[in-house]
């Protein structure tokens, strides 16, 4: 059925809420391109913002089908435009996890690199196809979301079309990578994915921390598995020298810290304030993980951190 519209003015005519978005906007996320056809052949404004300065392509970009994004693509609607979170389309699309939509931006892209317009060409240059290798505002690449919400289908367009595996979010935010991330959230079907595609197992992070660390941090013990299994350094250790079982055992992740002294993790070194892993767990508080240090693996105890502090002082100051 087709829409029934008495002026152009209520095609770009913006709602009265905090989004202001147009009809073309609502059209523009529908499967059906019928109405965006229809709206845009009254008023041909396919680059009209909302209050975001989110254009139909961004909408488009989010939507669960192709067609009205190839339909904007068609009228040259801008592939790299940004909205005010510094968002391309395929930022959008990646996070929304529309792969076919990616697919069909980078496709786009790919052609308009190979013409001879000098502006395509610049824009190529610098962010790679689409604006794959461009961060957001919030200082993420389009690899870093499809990883973040766990789209391995869009992470492996991003990678076809070349995104940069081992690119890294700003120091500010820490200079991660994307295979930190995945483990992180413990997407391991991602984690393998990046590693077959050569991320670095031992890569680090702004605090020297590697990817094992992070997955200790946040209890994956799944992904601390795959990584130890695939060689990762068990006796790996950050910019304070916390090692790897230093974070598992503060955060009292039972089953990571078994993991890792399986893997000859060493438990009795010590960090740059000279406190052993069974210090950091009863600071900490896990008592059941040093209790199993203790019985198991026979913890050493007598130790003294920087400050002069013995286990017994440590504990007796909780």
């Amino acid at each position: 059925e087709d829409l029934t519209v008495d002026s152009a003015c209520d095609v770009i005519e913006k709602t009265n809420n905090n989004t202001q978005i147009t009809p073309i906007h609502c059209a523009a996320i529908n499967p059906n391109s019928k109405y965006l056809k229809q709206l845009l052949s009254i008023v041909s404004e396919h680059n009209i913002k909302d209050k975001y300065e989110r254009r139909p392509i961004h909408f488009a970009a989010a939507c669960e089908g192709s067609e009205s994004l190839e339909y904007l693509l068609s009228r040259n609607a801008n592939i790299n435009d940004v909205d005010n979170g510094g968002n391309s389309p395929l930022h959008i699309a990646v996070t929304n996890g529309r792969a076919r939509n990616a697919q069909v931006l980078l496709r786009a892209a790919k052609e308009k690199s190979e013409s001879n317009d000098a502006d395509d060409q610049t824009v190529y240059e610098k962010f790679g196809l689409a604006s794959i290798n461009q961060m957001n505002k919030s200082r993420y690449y389009p690899l870093h979301l499809a990883v973040l919400n766990n789209h391995l289908e869009c992470v492996k367009v991003l990678v076809e079309f070349g995104a940069r595996v081992d690119g890294f979010t700003t120091i500010s935010t820490g200079k991660l990578i994307a295979l930190m991330l995945a483990c992180q959230k413990g997407f391991l079907p991602i984690v393998v994915y990046l590693i077959e595609q050569g991320a670095k197992v031992e890569a680090r992070d702004r605090f020297k921390r590697t990817p094992l660390i992070h997955a200790c941090i946040y209890g994956n013990a799944h992904i601390v598995s795959h990584l130890l299994r695939i060689g990762a350094n068990a006796n790996v250790f950050d910019s304070s020298s916390n090692t790897a079982l230093h974070y598992a055992i503060a955060y009292g992740w039972y089953f990571c810290v078994r993991l890792l002294i399986e893997a000859g993790a060493n438990i009795n070194c010590v960090n740059c304030w000279q406190t052993t892993c069974l210090g950091v767990g009863f600071s900490k508080g896990h008592y059941g993980i040093c209790d199993y240090l203790l019985t198991e693996h026979h913890a050493n105890v007598n130790f003294k951190t920087d400050e002069g502090l013995t286990l017994v002082m440590i504990t007796a100051d909780l």
